[in-house]
């Protein structure tokens, strides 16, 4: 995602919220095919957000899962995200 005018707060980095639902979107398109190959359906019941820094530039979502771990049940699985910056971006922006 590349910082733009309409994803901007007020203190000239991109929109916390922004952020999050560039990471939901990530994670549950990740979580949704997992699922979906292994004929199961689901619904996220928790979905927790940190901040470290101001994001700027543009930024990369990243959602892994453990898939050495055998899933039984939608409620075993787990998975995490990161939301950081792109690698061609520099850490001044």
């Amino acid at each position: 995602m590349t910082e733009s005018f309409w994803l901007k707060n007020p203190f000239n980095s991109i929109h916390a919220l922004a952020l999050g639902n560039l990471g939901e979107l990530v994670s549950g398109l990740m979580l949704m095919d997992t699922m979906n190959t292994q004929g199961l359906r689901g619904i996220v019941t928790s979905l927790k957000t940190d901040f470290y820094a101001k994001a700027k530039g543009t930024v990369a979502a990243i959602a892994e899962l453990d898939v050495t771990k055998p899933i039984l049940t939608p409620e075993q699985m787990e998975g995490t995200f990161q939301v950081r910056r792109a690698k061609n971006e520099s850490a001044n922006n």
